[in-house]
């Protein structure tokens, strides 16, 4: 049909993005002749109306492509532990995300153009905006995310108290540390930000956020006034350098091709009838959104998984 595009195979095209299509501007449109909208051309009956389709902007997924490397100076069921939270923390655990802005503005100057009070602009440079990513969390019964954010502050960044990273108190960690300098790759991690068409198929945006840290560990305030209690909800600022490009969506694309919950649907999950007869969390994974990643009770006792978080994306 003249309004489905083709896929963006040449990398020479300046308009298109790798495994992306487009509505092509040529065909229909707000001041073209209305009539054509519903003509009838061969097969195609009543459809060129589609060529108007006007885009939504959806929301992003979050992906996580690395963690903190402090994580793994601690042995390795710790590392993992930890990982695994922090997977989780920035992926099913968000409840909004705001901020991301690679918004190109042009600047020009401005010069006399002949006798008259005509000026002429001349572009003396275009600058990207700079993202400032907010992340908004609903903390859990424990404290939990204050607790993981707390941990990344004080024992990968400063402690307010030392003025120093506390990674450095545990003895062995710091015979690891030991003549070696310490990177920023301790406290930061990377993450990918994929907003996709309306299918969950296609990237049509895709920011990459690398030196991606939190600056604060939640707020954590007392008061007494015998009224109702309250809900505690974080909106936490995030430093970080982002990019989107033609590259970071194709690069995301990939990563979004391997998710197995994009792979799944919610009216094809059977679920055994007893969940005390599962013997894996893995037994769970491909039925809809019952991901083997998610771990399970059995008996009173989580059961560990062998890959706890298989069809997601986290690499060191």
């Amino acid at each position: 049909m003249a309004f489905i595009t083709q896929k963006q195979e040449d990398r020479l095209n300046p308009l298109g993005r790798a495994d992306r299509g487009k509505l092509d501007l040529r065909v229909g449109a707000q001041q073209g002749y209305m009539p054509l909208l519903a003509a009838v051309e061969g097969d195609e009956v009543f459809d060129a109306w589609a060529s108007n389709a006007a885009y939504t902007q959806g929301d992003v997924v979050p992906i996580v492509l690395r963690t903190p490397a402090l994580f793994d100076l601690f042995p390795t069921n710790i590392a993992k532990k930890l990982r695994q939270i922090w997977v989780e923390l920035y992926t099913n655990q968000v409840y909004s995300i705001s901020g991301l802005d690679t918004t190109l503005t042009v600047s020009t100057d401005k010069h006399k153009v002949g006798p008259e009070y005509l000026q002429q602009a001349e572009v003396t440079n275009v600058e990207r905006a700079q993202s400032t990513i907010t992340i908004e969390w609903q903390e859990l019964k424990g404290l939990t995310i204050h607790d993981i954010l707390n941990f990344i502050i004080r024992y990968g960044m400063m402690d307010p108290d030392t003025k120093y990273a506390l990674i450095g108190t545990i003895p062995d960690i710091r015979a690891k540390l030991k003549g070696h300098i310490y990177p920023a790759t301790m406290h930061t991690g990377a993450m990918g930000f994929a907003e996709l068409d309306e299918p969950g198929v296609n990237v049509l945006k895709g920011f990459i956020a690398v030196n991606f840290f939190p600056l604060k560990d939640g707020e954590q305030t007392g008061k007494l006034n015998k009224g109702a209690k309250e809900l505690k909800r974080y909106s936490i600022e995030h430093e970080c350098m982002v990019i989107e490009n033609a590259a970071t969506a194709a690069y995301l694309q990939t990563i979004i091709d391997q998710m197995s919950i994009f792979l799944s649907t919610p009216d094809e999950a059977i679920l055994p009838a007893n969940l005390n007869e599962v013997q894996s969390a893995q037994q769970l994974d491909g039925m809809g959104w019952n991901r083997g990643d998610v771990p399970i009770q059995k008996n009173g006792n989580e059961v560990n998984p062998d890959e706890i978080y298989k069809g997601r994306v986290e690499s060191k």
